[in-house]
């Protein structure tokens, strides 16, 4: 997929553009991008995205970084992303927008968007304004999983009540955080319990302990997840993500790794000394052991 960061010289191809954040790539953006591909293999252009660097303050903890996004649309068959800074744009008229960015920018034949929409100074322009602007043009509508309308927002409230399995169902996929694995104070491995030390840059998730995946190398490792502050061993220090990965044995400091949430095994709390806290390692450890198993037994 080639990436276009925006301001750049005039896109010499047609393109179908699907405009938006895409936070997180959920259920609905998936639908709304199969769909840009479809129409342009249909129209002979290119498909093709406009999205941010970063997210609106405003908006939220966003649930995904360029960089993660960036690879989702590539798989989603996506083959131009134009990205651009929200400064850049913020101020241009709705005619603005679409005659500079998307038809000079980004070559737009048409767009695809969704049904809410929102562009140009003030929010001024409205998803009808743009097929206006661009005739052309599709607007998706809204997206429902068990009655439930699929956004980003839903999930970040999911995420902060910790029920991980609801969002993935609207994500589509597993909630999945990239960071760089650290050093530590190597408590985990004086407990017989080492772990991977992480700061994700931003975490939308609730305090706790969860069931994790990580891929190394083609192979597919379980792992329990600790998400907020070791109150155990460090009562109140700063909040991080710690993987003990199960029957991994090796160094990784310096890699970044993916770490995707598959299920929630309980609370994080306090225990009364580290001989407790290993106990309910143990507990956690052999739990995940056994889901994965039975998971891998089903496929």
């Amino acid at each position: 997929m080639q990436t276009v960061f925006l301001p750049a010289e005039p896109f010499a191809e047609k393109t179908v553009v699907a405009i938006g954040f895409f936070d997180g790539v959920h259920l609905a953006h998936r639908a709304l991008l199969s769909e840009t591909v479809r129409l342009a293999r249909e129209v002979g252009a290119k498909a093709a995205l406009f999205t941010f660097d970063t997210l609106p303050v405003k908006a939220g903890v966003p649930l995904s970084t360029l960089k993660e996004r960036l690879a989702l649309f590539e798989d989603l068959g996506i083959e131009v992303a134009f990205v651009s800074r929200f400064s850049d744009v913020c101020a241009l008229s709705p005619e603005d927008f679409v005659k500079n960015i998307l038809v000079r920018s980004c070559g737009a034949r048409c767009a695809v968007c969704g049904f809410n929409f929102r562009f140009g100074k003030d929010a001024s322009g409205k998803a009808s304004d743009l097929l206006s602007l661009l005739p052309e043009s599709r607007i998706f509508s809204e997206v429902e999983l068990g009655g439930t309308a699929v956004s980003s927002t839903r999930i970040r409230a999911l995420l902060s009540e910790g029920r991980i399995k609801e969002a993935n169902a609207l994500l589509g996929a597993p909630y999945t955080v990239s960071a760089k694995v650290e050093h530590g104070k190597a408590l985990g491995r004086t407990l017989g319990f080492p772990t991977l030390n992480m700061r994700p840059p931003s975490l939308p998730l609730a305090d706790g302990v969860y069931e994790t995946r990580v891929c190394l190398d083609g192979t597919i490792y379980a792992g329990v997840t600790d998400v907020g502050y070791r109150p155990t061993v460090e009562g109140k220090g700063e909040r991080r993500m710690e993987t003990h990965l199960i029957g991994f044995d090796g160094c990784l400091y310096g890699k970044t790794l993916a770490v995707s949430f598959v299920g929630r095994l309980r609370d994080e709390i306090a225990f009364k000394n580290e001989r407790e806290l290993a106990h309910q390692l143990a507990k956690d450890k052999a739990l995940a052991e056994r889901n994965f198993k039975n998971e891998r037994d089903t496929k």
